[in-house]
């Protein structure tokens, strides 16, 4: 792992300080053995978009990611543009909350006598399609990440290589251009910042809505009486 002049003994009580203080991640913790995993029993096992890739991370990879988060993290909820409204991997928050704030919300539609449409809307292989550059221009316009931090996390995103492992059979390495590691701890968060835009602009819009990381929820209220 390559890193410029520090120790950690400039950050005491402050191992996450230190990690994101490395210029870049080395090349073996980032290729990884990939395991494809059926997203639902009882899905057709012959159709590949069934299956969820899940990268098999090494232990060193995760206790790196996961000190990262423990210091970008109170960083990221604390800025205007990050959304109460999405409720993946936050603290207090989980797929109930999604639930009971859309139920409180057609409720009390209802209450009012009003019609209450909702859409659900869900992004194909979401954690697959995120674009490296995107995430990273996102990082610093939206969120103030910048110098040694967004070289790290641009370290830990690019030059990637994966292999699909199945039982005992792997396949070819190949690179992978696209993309946050799913099975990773980083990733998670790292998603919810490249798709953080949408709850702003469906806000902008006048739309009620609720996230849960790649799905969103609209709710449009009507008074009713505009169909009398």
């Amino acid at each position: 792992m390559n890193t410029h002049a520090v120790s950690p003994a400039q950050y005491p009580g402050d191992t996450s300080a230190f990690v994101l203080d490395l210029r870049e991640l080395s090349r073996e913790i980032r290729d990884h053995p990939v395991s494809p995993l059926l997203k639902k029993a009882g899905l057709d096992t012959s159709v590949m978009k069934n299956f969820r890739p899940v990268s098999n991370l090494s232990t060193v990879s995760k206790l790196l990611e996961r000190l990262a988060v423990v210091r970008l993290k109170p960083h990221i909820c604390s800025s205007s543009n990050w959304h109460n409204l999405q409720s993946a991997y936050s603290q207090s928050h989980s797929t109930e909350t999604v639930l009971c704030k859309i139920l409180d919300d057609i409720t009390e539609a209802a209450d009012g006598v009003d019609i209450t449409a909702l859409i659900s809307l869900d992004i194909s292989g979401a954690f697959d399609a995120v674009d490296h550059q995107i995430l990273i221009q996102r990082l610093e316009e939206e969120f103030g990440i910048t110098d040694t931090c967004r070289n790290w996390i641009e370290s830990y995103l690019t030059g990637r290589s994966a292999t699909v492992l199945i039982g005992t059979a792997t396949s070819p390495t190949v690179d992978v251009p696209l993309g946050v590691p799913q099975g990773s701890v980083l990733g998670p968060l790292l998603y919810t910042m490249y798709v953080a835009p949408i709850g702003r602009l469906i806000h902008n819009l006048g739309v009620n809505y609720h996230q849960y990381a790649d799905d969103t929820e609209l709710l449009s209220c009507i008074p009713s009486l505009k169909f009398l």
